[in-house]
């Protein structure tokens, strides 16, 4: 009974995260990015993710037949990662309160390639996660030198990313999307998740009231 309990939990949980990437891609294709296949400016491995999401692509690899692959490359993996400094929630937390965020987040980045680009191409682009999904420029990266995003649109990613964070708050964690992923599939090499954070829940939202319809709009559409 609790096996099917837990079972029951997951597939909702996984069956919402799929919702929230539906919701957000239809959401987005309305605007004129200049990202296209083949630019992989942006798959670098300071994508960061939920313990939710990484079971999703873990699943999702293992069905498909390429999760000893992954597997081997995770083990091989020596790079290192520093820890993010706070998961969205906390930040959002932190900021509602009107407290100092400290340190400097762009100084956790880490620019080197995905291990999923292969051939400038993501090998797991229909289950990759929203950090992935957020990602976008209105202007030519390679032109520009950095991608080029209104305000509205941060915001309405920053809410989703929350959700996300909320939906894996009870047991799950938060961090670098590596860190994330060796901590699901390698558990017995010592993975134990140590560089991760608790998933937290919603403290509240970061939106101007300029930009409170769009988002009301999104969750509305999530909650339906």
């Amino acid at each position: 009974m609790e096996r099917n309990t837990r079972k029951m939990k997951s597939d909702y949980k996984n069956n919402l995260l799929e919702h929230i990437y539906k919701v957000h891609g239809e959401w987005a294709e309305r605007f004129p990015f200049s990202c296209k296949k083949g630019c992989g400016s942006c798959c670098t491995r300071s994508v960061t993710m939920t313990t939710l999401e990484g079971e999703h692509i873990i699943s999702y690899l293992k069905e498909n037949g390429s999760f000893s692959d992954i597997k081997k490359e995770l083990e091989m993996d020596s790079i290192p990662v520093q820890a993010p400094g706070m998961t969205t929630n906390q930040y959002a937390s932190t900021c509602l309160n009107q407290q100092e965020t400290g340190g400097d987040e762009g100084a956790r980045w880490n620019l080197e390639k995905c291990i999923f680009l292969k051939d400038d191409i993501c090998s797991i682009y229909k289950v990759r996660p929203f950090g992935c999904r957020s990602f976008g420029s209105f202007e030519d990266c390679s032109v520009t030198g950095e991608a080029a995003v209104p305000d509205f649109y941060l915001s309405v990613n920053t809410v989703l990313m929350q959700v996300i964070e909320h939906l894996d708050k009870e047991g799950g964690s938060w961090g670098n999307m590596i860190t994330v992923l060796k901590h699901i599939a390698l558990p017995s090499n010592g993975a134990d998740g140590s560089n991760l954070l608790l998933s937290q829940p919603i403290p509240g939202f970061l939106i101007a009231p300029e930009e409170r319809k769009v988002v009301s709009m999104l969750l509305k559409k999530i909650s339906e």
